[in-house]
């Protein structure tokens, strides 16, 4: 195994650890499809943890930069 993925793994296994060991309240996770396909392989660009958003894979085709930051943007706009 790639010492990185080793890392990664005991990384996320510490976390989950101590997460199960706290007094804190776990907080209900709220996924968002944009998309019926997303749902069937168990991806979501939206995630809400709490206070928390977390945004993932949001991409846009372009000419150029400028014009593909711009959809992302939008596209950013809409699943807000």
């Amino acid at each position: 195994m790639k010492p990185i993925l080793l890392l990664l793994s005991l990384m996320s296994f510490i976390c989950v650890s101590a997460h199960a060991n706290s007094d804190t309240p776990v907080t209900a996770i709220e996924r968002h499809f944009s998309h019926t396909w997303e749902q069937e392989i168990g991806y979501t660009q939206v995630v809400r943890v709490g206070p928390w958003l977390m945004l993932s894979g949001v991409t846009a085709p372009g000419n150029d930069m400028a014009e593909q930051l711009n959809r992302v943007y939008g596209n950013i706009e809409k699943l807000l």
